[in-house]
């Protein structure tokens, strides 16, 4: 019986330890019906949310929004300054720092960071018409700016609405 309850006791600490790391990456997810090969939006670790190509980072974390075509993708990111070891609030994020990238993904080439008018001249340069709506990468993004934040309005190429 001594040893029986020994065995349990081990295996009831191995189900316990299973059960706490399989919750660290709570939340996560990837899109990845993106043009271009290997392109998809990644949320890891509870919070972070960047665009990757095969596995590696090509704009870093905080994507809160993104929008696509059969050629381009586009993205609004608000950079992070807080090391990935420590957690931070999305209501503390300071949404004047907000930056818009083209990536073209025949090419690989990256136009960003750049303003939002930046951002309409690429399209326009390009002859850009047919991107999707902007699609919101975190609800509580939305929650916390909802009032005064340019993409909730933002719809067509990306640039409509933008104000």
């Amino acid at each position: 019986m001594h040893i029986t309850s020994r065995w349990l006791i081990v295996f009831v600490a191995i189900l316990l330890t299973i059960s706490i790391t399989a919750c660290g990456g709570l939340g996560d997810w990837t899109f990845d019906d993106l043009p271009g090969e290997g392109y998809e939006i990644t949320r890891f670790n509870g919070q972070d949310i960047s665009l990757d190509k095969s596995g590696k980072t090509v704009i870093d974390r905080y994507i809160i929004a993104f929008c696509y075509d059969t050629k381009y993708i586009g993205a609004q990111r608000i950079p992070i300054h807080t090391p990935y070891n420590e957690i931070f609030n999305v209501e503390d994020l300071d949404f004047s720092t907000l930056e818009y990238f083209l990536v073209d993904t025949q090419t690989d080439t990256i136009y960003g960071p750049c303003t939002q008018d930046e951002y309409a001249n690429y399209l326009d340069e390009f002859h850009i018409s047919e991107m999707t709506e902007w699609t919101v990468t975190d609800g509580k993004v939305v929650a916390t700016r909802e009032s005064s934040w340019p993409l909730i309005a933002a719809a067509g190429t990306g640039k409509e609405n933008m104000e």
